[in-house]
């Protein structure tokens, strides 16, 4: 043994767990969206505007995607305080 040091390496085309979760959540999440701007194109076109449960979908969504944007934004900047405070 040399030191006690073993050196870890991905496994080609290994993904882990949780990426592979994120892959899927975000191709879900585009699926919808096309989904959405499929049907909000169809409306403008056949009745000149949107329905409001449609209108709602569109707030509803674009508030979660600025809201969760800031709060994992806001996480990320307190690791990096908390990390730069345990190097000092």
């Amino acid at each position: 043994m040399t030191g006690g040091v073993t050196v870890v390496r991905p496994v080609a085309g290994a993904m882990p767990a949780d990426d592979a979760v994120l892959r899927s959540a975000r191709n879900a999440f585009m699926v919808l969206l096309l989904l959405l701007l499929a049907i909000s194109t169809y409306q403008f076109y056949t009745i000149g505007g949107l329905t409001r449960p449609v209108g709602i979908m569109w707030v509803a969504g674009a508030g979660s995607f600025y809201l969760s944007k800031w709060h994992y934004g806001r996480q990320d900047s307190d690791a990096a305080v908390a990390e730069q405070t345990e190097k000092d």
